[in-house]
């Protein structure tokens, strides 16, 4: 016990330079009051939210809740940082002050870290705003996870560049019109709340188009699906025409989307890189490559992918 708090002490004094001026991004944890700021604030995330994916994230199995229900789960949930945990939060910012200070430039002059009770999210790590939001039931955060994270913030702040930046893996903006049943049954995710994105791929051997679809086959939260709100959703990909950078989804002849799972269209991998499964959303496929970047990860299937966001950033950081 001793040990721990003599590391504690030590970590904490250390922590002390980390919002000098060198590094120019101060990190703080978040106080009860601004993770609730945050974690409620009308951004594109919550202001966008259809009724069903309320309930699913309020745990409702009728689709009756509103977003100022949505507010109060989120608030009645933020809790207090451990220690042992700070001190670990603390000392990979220590470990990474270098590289974190190559990117100030990139993020917002502040960033939290607010922690939160596994019925936010189903205990899914995120960010929000400036905020890092991390489980109850995750104790440690991992390097890789750590940077992830640090991305989102970053490409959420410098959003007018992301149509750069998913272009290196074969992205091309447009403007998304759902149909009323691909809008109902959409979910959004807190990193890429947005569709706006389509890829060119083969399908059947025809050229065609496919976006992100993060979505739901549920009406309401059934409590007997395992990994609850998680255990709801879908990381898909859904066909679309796109005209004069409009895109809409392309239907089946009972009115239904055309929707896929990544293996299933032959090329995707082929655009996209094979460094990273996570790819629910071209965000979270260069969050990763970020990740790696950062962490100066060798032997990659496309080491290319993080050489072009390195120049992307306009730093050199290994």
């Amino acid at each position: 016990m001793l040990n721990l708090k003599l590391f504690i002490i030590a970590i904490t004094t250390i922590f002390a330079l980390i919002a000098s001026p060198a590094l120019a991004t101060e990190y703080k944890f978040a106080n009860k009051e601004q993770a609730v700021r945050i974690l409620t604030a009308n951004d594109e995330f919550l202001t966008s939210m259809n009724a069903n994916e309320i309930a699913l994230r309020v745990g409702s199995p009728t689709v009756d809740k509103t977003l100022d229900d949505l507010k109060a789960h989120y608030a009645a949930n933020v809790i207090e940082w451990p220690e042992s945990e700070m001190a670990l939060m603390k000392a990979l910012l220590v470990t990474h002050k270098k590289k974190l200070a190559k990117i100030s430039h990139l993020l917002p002059e502040k960033v939290y870290f607010i922690k939160v009770t596994d019925e936010v999210e189903s205990g899914i790590s995120h960010t929000r705003g400036n905020a890092f939001v991390s489980p109850q039931r995750r104790t440690s955060i991992s390097t890789k996870l750590f940077f992830h994270q640090i991305f989102h913030i970053l490409s959420r702040y410098n959003r007018i560049k992301r149509a750069s930046l998913y272009n290196i893996i074969g992205f091309r903006p447009c403007y998304f019109q759902p149909t009323e049943e691909v809008d109902k049954y959409s979910v959004k995710n807190p990193e890429a709340p947005f569709t706006e994105f389509f890829l060119p791929v083969e399908i059947d051997d025809e050229d065609s188009f496919v976006m992100s679809y993060l979505h739901t086959d549920k009406d309401g939260f059934d409590p007997t699906i395992e990994r609850g709100f998680d255990g709801h959703i879908s990381g898909d990909l859904i066909e679309v025409t796109v005209d004069n950078g409009i895109c809409k989804p392309a239907l089946n002849s009972d009115g239904s989307p055309r929707i896929y799972k990544q293996d299933e269209i032959a090329d995707f991998y082929d655009t996209v890189g094979r460094n990273t499964r996570f790819d629910i959303h071209p965000e979270e496929i260069i969050a990763d490559n970020f990740a790696f970047l950062m962490m100066n990860t060798k032997e990659l299937a496309n080491p290319e992918i993080p050489e072009e966001i390195e120049e992307w950033l306009g730093v050199e950081i290994n």
